[in-house]
């Protein structure tokens, strides 16, 4: 790539007041455009000049700075200094997305008819789409976006402008090329590194990956051109999770169940997440609605069951809603009973990961965890790390407990699996008056809890803490 002459700028009034006194404000930016003359081994520097279309008194102009003294600025305000930065950023940006666009310097008429496209003065005669305005504005449109979505599309926004600073550079859709989306994660990688002292994880960058490959997609609808084929063959960079083992024992339950935390709001709120997700499986995206839910007892045969009827919003295995009946365990039961039958609010998703963490923490939960985590373009292996149990445990480290402790009590996956992962369609669910497949899921999962406790008895086992 060509090596440009770094540009400067200047304020000037022009030299002819008018009839008030007052002088026109021009801005002029030195680029190092060359033009010739009658003689060609003879050549002089233009530079691109504007009108600011304000106009001022010298008494009130600071020469030092380009812009209204202060006692201009006390009197009548700042618009005129925020218009002046305006046109001088605006200049700035023209040049350098031009510059990227074409390897050239603009004439300083062309440059001029940029600055005040952009500006709002004429009518825009570029069709230049620039990739960071296009994805705020798609963020923008979406209407039912999730927090997490749009954190994640803000992330994206915000890697893409360090490249462009780091790179001096403003990114084009149409103009972009498989060199450049490589060189991206590259760079927002090394950058993060030079930060932090450790590289994004090979997660962070894929989930740049599909959001601006989403983004991609919708210029495409849009009929707006990237410049490469984004949906080629090994376009996509894979997730790859931080791996650990973790969960809590019944050891550990029964010890959160029986601390009263009553003294501090935050621990009243992971105490009860911890226990509601812990014995009914749901992830923390369901966890947030079952305030909503009333639970109900429902009859089979002769037979009742106290549970609760809720959608699963996120399946891996299946891209649709999904409807379950879960049964209601002694510990749901016992805290349900507390607050008057009803499910306690949970609150938001950063908010109860940090809360989590402080109960644990408080309870001494000290385990020291083996955690696994994968760096984008670093080891394929990982890189090893230890960690305390309340420094790592996350809300999903609660349906893991759920799942694992029943597994290890003698519960088979087919009797665990209906009420964990669901195969039933929501909306198949709601317009049928008969329910009957869910209860008879949540009553045969009692049926082989009682069953795995009448054996423990007859062994002189405790009772598991997994008990109606």
């Amino acid at each position: 790539m060509k090596t440009f002459k770094e540009p400067t700028h200047f304020f000037n009034l022009n030299p002819r007041a008018t009839t008030n006194g007052e002088h026109l404000i021009f801005f002029n930016l030195n680029y190092g455009y060359r033009e010739n003359g009658a003689n060609p081994n003879k050549f002089k520097y233009v530079p691109m000049r504007i009108s600011t279309s304000y106009k001022i008194s010298k008494i009130n102009w600071d020469e030092k700075t380009y812009r209204a003294n202060s006692a201009y600025v006390r009197s009548k305000g700042k618009e005129l200094n925020d218009t002046l930065d305006t046109i001088q950023r605006t200049s700035y940006d023209q040049l350098t997305i031009y510059r990227n666009s074409h390897d050239h310097d603009p004439e300083p008429k062309e440059l001029k008819r940029l600055v005040e496209e952009r500006l709002g003065r004429i009518d825009k005669v570029s069709t230049d789409v620039l990739l960071v305005p296009f994805i705020e504005d798609y963020i923008g449109k979406r209407i039912n976006i999730k927090a997490d979505t749009k954190k994640q599309y803000n992330n994206l926004v915000r890697h893409l402008k360090q490249y462009e600073e780091i790179k001096n550079t403003k990114l084009v859709l149409g103009k972009l090329t498989v060199d450049w989306y490589w060189d991206f994660f590259d760079v927002v990688n090394t950058k993060y590194f030079e930060d932090n002292e450790v590289y994004l994880t090979q997660t962070t960058i894929a989930k740049d990956c599909k959001n601006l490959r989403a983004v991609f997609n919708e210029a495409i609808e849009n009929d707006i051109p990237i410049g490469f084929n984004h949906q080629k063959k090994g376009m996509k960079i894979q997730e790859k999770k931080k791996s650990y083992e973790l969960f809590l024992t019944p050891n550990e339950l029964q010890k959160i169940i029986e601390t009263d935390v009553s003294h501090l709001k935050s621990f009243t709120h992971a105490k009860n997440y911890i226990i509601l997700s812990s014995f009914t499986g749901l992830r923390l995206g369901d966890m947030k609605h079952l305030y909503e839910i009333t639970p109900t007892i429902e009859s089979r045969n002769g037979q009742d069951c106290y549970c609760f009827y809720t959608e699963i919003r996120k399946n891996q295995e299946v891209k649709e809603d999904l409807y379950v009946s879960i049964p209601i365990l002694k510990p749901v039961k016992d805290l349900l009973n507390a607050n008057g039958d009803k499910f306690p609010k949970i609150p938001a998703d950063q908010v109860i990961r940090r809360y989590i963490k402080s109960l644990l923490k408080f309870l001494e939960f000290h385990e020291v965890v083996k955690i696994t985590n994968y760096y984008y373009n670093q080891s394929k292996d990982g890189t090893i790390e230890y960690k305390e149990q309340h420094e790592v445990f996350s809300p999903h480290d609660c349906r893991a407990t759920f799942i694992t402790n029943l597994k290890q009590l003698g519960l088979h996956n087919e009797t665990i699996e209906p009420i964990t992962h669901p195969k039933h369609n929501a909306k198949e669910i709601l317009n049928k008056y008969d329910k009957s497949d869910l209860v008879d899921n949540a009553i045969k999962f009692v049926d082989a809890l009682d069953s795995m406790n009448e054996t423990r008895k007859k062994k002189g086992l405790e009772v598991s803490i997994y008990t109606c």
